[in-house]
């Protein structure tokens, strides 16, 4: 089971509900941190991107999450993996060079069944 997420730390109350608007993704939100979730089966991981999902949520919006005090080093792409046996990843180069361009850093957590 894969789970993605988009997070944006740092974000107050307000921000997180001017997030909502500006991304038009209504935040599973903690305290803080605004955050979008998605769930892929393994099966259905090879047709999904993430990277490419979560670039083009964000796309002409950083100025808009700027205005509201959100810097893009808040802005953090997370993967989170159950696994069994051995865990083995791989990322596109373009695709990886795309969040650099945008100055989004890649988590990745890894946990065994």
């Amino acid at each position: 089971m894969y789970y993605y997420e988009i997070r944006i730390l740092n974000a107050s109350k307000n921000q997180i509900e001017q997030i909502d608007e500006i991304l038009g993704i209504k935040s599973i939100s903690t305290i803080n941190t605004w955050n979008h979730e998605v769930i892929i089966e393994d099966g259905d991981r090879s047709q999904y991107s993430f990277i490419d999902d979560f670039l083009s949520i964000l796309a002409g919006k950083y100025d808009q999450l700027e205005r509201i005090g959100i810097d893009r080093d808040s802005i953090t792409f997370w993967m989170t993996y159950v696994y069994e046996h051995q865990c083995n990843m791989e990322f596109d180069p373009v695709k990886l060079a795309g969040m650099g361009r945008e100055g989004i850093t890649l988590c990745i957590s890894c946990w065994e069944k």
